[in-house]
């Protein structure tokens, strides 16, 4: 009988949430799924507050950071706006810029060596020129896992203090903590938004609640995207849940860091094979064409499946999600496996 395999594609976090949120799911009532949750409105934003040390005003929630960003580019973008996103990211970005009739611009990250970077001349660069309506960075970036240094994202606030620029942060929380100085740049700018989420830190992708940092301007618009009967009470139990234990979280996160740091030091030990400095809960990897089927075979036969792209700026690139750690060691040895016998 054949079992299905662990996915280790789309960057979930295999250690689960808190075990007081599998208390919430014992301890449900019907209460909780036949009542509108009106009485809770605004009890997740209070308590991202407490959390973050950030005004309840200056937080907004969605259906996942996906819903978010949805609801940013329909409120802001409009048929022929210039919007500037980055390149080797996400498709969705471009996919939505489209979807409003706009002109996507994708700003440069380049390899070097073993990790990716971006340049903020070019941005700025870019800024200039094209003027855009919206401008959108992901830090930590997916899949190439690099980060914006803040000092330069400063650069680009002061350079569009009359247009939107977000920050995409859905990976936040596997490097250093950028809380503090965003909260100091929000009181300095208010066309900026931070997006953060639930699914990745939290291991709550299931539930599908994003969270968003806003200045003042952007939150102003953004109240008619307000969940008026709220979310789901049992997803705002859960979130509660989660934001309460902030000891397990720090725990496994630790053990995330410590595994994705283990797989890239060991991985460039290897001939062949590079694998690429991550800010993230993932790796990205990159693997010889002759290598790829044989260790994508290897690992599904031992239970788990990492992501090999097809796209055309990834072909013959993977991201592995950073599960457990006898998750990595399969990996690893896979890997190792395959290398060797390519290389006797």
């Amino acid at each position: 009988m054949s079992h299905a395999l662990v996915q280790l594609t789309k960057n979930e976090n295999q250690y689960g949430p808190s075990p007081k949120c599998y208390d919430i799911i014992k301890n449900l009532t019907v209460e909780d799924y036949i009542f509108y949750s009106r009485e809770s409105v605004g009890v997740i934003e209070n308590e991202i507050s407490k959390s973050c040390q950030l005004p309840a005003e200056q937080i907004i929630l969605g259906y996942g950071a996906e819903d978010i960003i949805k609801n940013l580019f329909t409120h802001y973008i409009f048929p022929g706006d210039n919007v500037l996103i980055p390149d080797l990211s996400w498709w969705y970005y471009k996919a939505l810029v489209e979807q409003r009739d706009a002109k996507p611009f994708m700003y440069p990250q380049s390899e070097a060596g073993t990790e990716y970077t971006l340049n903020i001349d070019d941005i700025l660069r870019m800024e200039k020129e094209l003027k855009p309506k919206f401008t959108l960075i992901c830090s930590p970036n997916n899949p190439t896992g690099n980060s914006i240094d803040l000092k330069d994202f400063e650069k680009l606030l002061q350079m569009n203090k009359d247009r939107i620029v977000c920050l995409d942060e859905t990976y936040w929380g596997y490097s250093t903590d950028t809380t503090e100085v965003l909260k100091e740049l929000l009181k300095k700018y208010d066309n900026l938004v931070i997006i953060r989420s639930f699914s990745k830190y939290y291991a709550l992708a299931g539930i599908r609640i994003g969270y968003a940092f806003c200045g003042s301007k952007v939150k102003s618009h953004m109240k008619f995207y307000d969940k008026i009967l709220g979310f789901n009470r049992i997803s705002e139990k859960l979130v509660l849940a989660a934001l309460s234990d902030k000891e397990y979280y720090l725990k496994i996160n630790q053990m995330i860091i410590e595994d994705r740091d283990m797989l890239f030091k060991e991985i460039n030990k290897l001939s062949k094979i590079i694998a690429y400095k991550s800010d993230a809960n993932f790796l990205l990897i990159k693997v010889p064409s002759e290598l790829s089927k044989p260790i994508d075979q290897l690992i599904k036969d031992r239970g788990l499946q990492i992501k090999f792209f097809s796209e055309p700026s990834f072909i013959d690139y993977a991201r592995i999600s950073i599960g457990t750690k006898e998750h990595s060691k399969i990996i690893l040895s896979s890997i190792q496996e395959k290398v060797a016998e390519f290389t006797k």
